[in-house]
């Protein structure tokens, strides 16, 4: 706040001091004085009219509003009202045979939870026969945003499916807008009046689609097309058809270069961000992966969601600053933080370097495990460590 509202005492001291400077016939005034409960009436009426001032500033500055003062403030300056609710996305863990085939539309994934999931594009297993696949919810809502090692089936079962799973919680599922996001897009709206900017184009986007968080850009492609990177709040990738409906929607707010003469969008060219992936898909890259000592009295699948949740916060793909770095032992720190975990060695913990994450990408959780101090990894469905994690002699 602008405004920084003062405690009675301190008002009551500026005001005994102003006073006792304007005179010498009144040096002193008790706690039960006439003078004492003068000076205190003033700096109550003070106080009250200080914290007036600052709901007033919380009313036209939206950097220092929030709840429904944040809607107050979008409604004075013509902004759209608040999203709605919005679905989750996550990487699901894949077992299957070679060449077994799953399509976006058929293929639907869930879990006891009864939220469906949906893989953002078609997937044909490799020889690997286990991949990491980006899939998002069919519905909307927090409800959504459902635990690690939920996601256990699919249906219709392709022809060679194994299991599918869900290292990371699925995140990014809202009921409504945020007020970070909300006041995030209250502050960036006056660039509707500019043009050619990465935070226009991400208002133009948004207006078709209200769950667009950002643009990057990448530059210009083989074909001399400019090549923009949608990135959704929740992390989700656009088909190839919402790629191409949003540009259609949207051409007419872009340049007279980036348009044909017969009005096509010829010089544009959307697509979906380059993430970087912190776990790939190869054996030798363990992503998250960490011993820990647990109490006995905390719930392994509680303390596994509290530590996903917090590195999360910390890795937030939304926020990225490619100036920082994802530095391995504010991770540690993070786990040893966990309410339950009593011990964490940094000797089994990974990553076990600093990851820069490079100019354009966003960083994404995708492979995570806990393990107990022996190293075995800790889950509450013995037949999923099976599956997923046989023993390799």
């Amino acid at each position: 706040m602008i405004t920084k509202i003062q405690t009675i005492e301190s008002l009551k001291s500026l005001i005994a001091e102003l006073f006792y400077n304007k005179t010498t016939k009144v040096t002193a005034a008790s706690d039960e004085s006439v003078i004492n409960a003068l000076f205190y009436g003033i700096a109550k009426v003070g106080q009250k009219a200080m914290k007036d001032i600052a709901l007033v500033e919380s009313h036209l500055f939206p950097q220092y509003a929030y709840g429904s003062y944040l809607d107050t403030v979008a409604s004075l300056f013509g902004i759209p009202a608040r999203y709605g609710a919005s679905g989750s996305s996550t990487y699901l863990l894949l077992r299957a045979a070679e060449g077994t085939y799953y399509e976006q539309a058929t293929h639907i994934f869930s879990g006891e939870n009864g939220i469906d999931f949906e893989l953002t594009e078609d997937f044909e297993m490799g020889s690997n026969e286990f991949a990491y696949v980006q899939a998002r919810s069919t519905s909307v809502g927090k409800i959504t945003n459902v635990n690690a090692n939920t996601i256990l089936k699919v249906m219709p079962i392709p022809a060679g499916h194994i299991g599918v799973t869900n290292e990371y919680a699925a995140m990014g599922g809202r009921d409504a807008e945020s007020d970070n996001d909300f006041r995030l897009r209250i502050i960036q709206h006056p660039n509707i009046v500019a043009q050619k900017t990465l935070t226009f184009l991400a208002v133009m986007f948004r207006m078709v689609n209200p769950d667009v968080l950002r643009v990057l850009n990448y530059g210009i492609d083989s074909d001399a097309r400019l090549t923009l990177a949608v990135v959704l709040q929740n992390g989700a990738d656009l088909t190839d058809s919402e790629l191409a409906d949003l540009l259609d929607a949207t051409k007419d707010y872009f340049s007279l270069s980036d348009l044909s003469p017969q009005g096509n969008d010829t010089g544009v060219k959307l697509i979906n961000p380059m993430w970087y992936a912190i776990g790939g898909d190869t054996i030798s890259d363990p992503g998250i992966d960490f011993r820990a000592g647990l109490y006995d009295n905390y719930d392994v699948s509680e303390v596994r969601k509290n530590i996903q949740i917090a590195i999360s916060n910390y890795v937030d793909f939304r926020y990225w600053d490619w100036s920082h770095q994802i530095e391995w032992d504010d991770l540690l720190q993070i786990v040893k933080n966990i309410s339950g975990v009593r011990y964490v060695p940094d000797l089994y913990f990974n990553p076990h370097y600093d990851i820069t994450v490079p100019q354009g990408k966003l960083p994404r959780l995708k492979k995570f495990k806990m393990r107990d101090l022996d190293g075995n990894i800790l889950f509450e469905n013995e037949q999923l460590v099976d599956v997923f994690y046989p023993v390799v002699v």
